[in-house]
């Protein structure tokens, strides 16, 4: 009777508004970035590493996702980007991503004309920035809700 129930991490009002300031500040700016790639310039570029990373160990290693880097250069500079997308298409498996891009493929990059070390392959947008806005108003509602029942 007389023992205090600990409260998990996730329980507390303030987590899930802090967690929910992160998802909409960033849902709101690759949201943005992913806008503002469509007109960027292009420039051609090559695909320097593609490959699968893995997590676990033994039978338990797993596929966690992919690595594709490139390589292209603006006004005789070389950069080197990893940036697939701002906005990455949420039914693309990280085999589809390194299918599509295999290492020593010509690329289209799309390269930030104010700061051409910023650079991405699959310009435009996706659902991905809007889930991350709903799952930051998902946080603040919760945090409201919790903290109303407590």
């Amino acid at each position: 009777p007389g023992e205090r129930q600990r409260m998990r991490l996730w329980d507390h009002p303030l987590v899930m508004v802090a967690a929910g300031v992160v998802l909409i500040v960033g849902g709101v700016y690759f949201r943005m970035l992913s806008l503002r790639s469509r007109s960027w310039p292009v420039v051609p570029g090559v695909i320097t590493e593609s490959h699968l990373t893995y997590s676990g160990t033994g039978t338990k290693r797993r596929s966690s996702g992919s690595h594709v880097a490139y390589q292209y250069a603006v006004n005789g500079k070389f950069y080197k980007g990893s940036v697939v997308s701002y906005a990455p298409d949420l039914l693309e498996s990280a085999t589809g991503t390194v299918n599509r891009y295999p290492q020593g493929a010509e690329v289209q990059v799309h390269c930030d004309p104010k700061d051409p070390a910023t650079a991405v392959l699959d310009p435009g947008t996706g659902l991905t920035p809007l889930f991350a806005l709903l799952g930051g108003a998902g946080c603040f509602g919760y945090a409201f809700w919790k903290n109303r029942t407590a």
